[in-house]
């Protein structure tokens, strides 16, 4: 590797915290010195311009040693405060940290860099007294010299909070742009499997029509109600549970009327917890599991319950089913097998991150889907 890559490595990996690093030291401090004399000069030149010196070359040849010795000595201070919480910390504080969308990373980062920037002003000033052969103690006491160092704090606190703000804006667009596609590939899916479902329903009602037309009647019907429950929720990006909860309802009586009485079901939700908002098409993929991958398989059928309640502020919603479990593994997997729930985690991590979540717990008489997400009703999200 050589050295112009070893120091972009260091660079790039200079504004995070993580507990194992590749980068050499010396890259580091190189980084560091080169930015502190960077933002050293450029500090010099706007106190220049504010006070009318900056075309005086005996300034800055009276000053320019002495205040790059002290940026550079902050910025090693900053560093190594830096390592140290590296060190001690763990890992998951780290991460948090690191997560610009966390007002509280930027507030501990703050610290960090005022901490760093006072051992770092009061170390330098004794290491150039000492070069430069002054007293510390007198240039410490001077108000001037005090005044400096409190409007050098302030700069430095208000941009690296305007920095923070440029990198949450950042963030919350990819956010956004990520969420944009995931959606977008759920609609592209979504487009792609409800023609089958629609082709195989109607097959099922024209083979019931001359056989069992009673049966024919209710499942047109049962259909009906769905695509009249389920219109509205494709074209939504948000909706209430509600809404989720009679699509699915619709859906399982379909389904029961398709298994010919094979499948039973039951959904326990408050009216509170129906109020609450949530993104379209999350539960109905974990329905549709627990009937092809639990119930379909099993000779007797079987039941499927899905239950909501809010627990700490959080929406916890479960599909329940006592169908094949553990045991439908052996069986040969479906073409596509996996995807929906591989779907729901992108969307998921894109629209809240670590706040949503989904489990699947495989029993021996059955599987249960828990998907967890931020409880907010469609007053509060007004």
């Amino acid at each position: 590797m050589d050295t112009l890559t070893t120091l972009g490595q260091a660079w790039n990996s200079f504004w995070t915290l993580k507990k194992h690093r590749e980068e050499p030291l010396w890259a580091c401090l190189v980084v560091a010195t080169l930015f502190a004399l960077a933002a050293g000069t450029f500090l010099m030149a706007v106190s220049g311009v504010l006070t009318g010196r900056e075309s005086d070359p005996g300034w800055w040849r009276a000053s320019y040693l002495f205040n790059m010795l002290i940026c550079v000595m902050i910025a090693w201070a900053t560093m190594a405060l830096t390592r140290l919480a590296e060190y001690w910390l763990p890992e998951r504080w780290l991460l948090r940290m690191s997560n610009p969308a966390d007002w509280r990373a930027m507030a501990v980062f703050n610290a960090v860099l005022a901490a760093g920037l006072t051992a770092g002003s009061f170390g330098g000033l004794y290491v150039t007294a000492f070069a430069l052969h002054f007293r510390a103690a007198d240039a410490i006491a001077h108000p001037l010299a005090q005044a400096r160092f409190y409007i050098l704090l302030a700069v430095v606190s208000a941009i690296a909070w305007t920095w923070w703000l440029v990198r949450l804006r950042q963030h919350r667009r990819e956010r956004a742009l990520q969420l944009m596609a995931t959606e977008a590939q759920l609609r592209l899916l979504q487009g792609q499997i409800e023609p089958h479902f629609l082709f195989n329903t109607l097959a099922n009602v024209e083979s019931l029509m001359d056989a069992d037309p009673p049966g024919a009647r209710r499942m047109l019907e049962a259909f009906t109600d769905y695509l009249r429950a389920g219109l509205t929720q494709m074209r939504e990006g948000d909706s209430r549970l509600a809404a989720e909860l009679e699509m699915a309802e619709r859906y399982l009586e379909l389904m029961r009327i398709r298994m010919g009485g094979r499948l039973s079901y039951r959904i326990d939700a408050d009216a509170a917890v129906r109020a609450v908002r949530m993104p379209t098409l999350l539960l109905q993929p974990l329905i549709e599991n627990a009937i092809h991958h639990g119930i379909e398989g099993k000779v007797e059928g079987g039941a499927v319950t899905v239950s909501a309640r809010i627990d700490g502020g959080r929406l916890v919603l479960r599909v329940d089913d006592d169908g094949l479990g553990a045991s439908a593994a052996h069986r040969p997997r479906r073409r596509g097998a996996g995807m929906a729930l591989a779907n729901i985690r992108s969307r998921l991590q894109a629209r809240y991150g670590a706040r949503g979540a989904l489990a699947l717990e495989i029993r021996a008489d059955g599987a249960s889907a828990i998907l967890q997400l931020p409880a907010v009703s469609m007053k509060e999200s007004a």
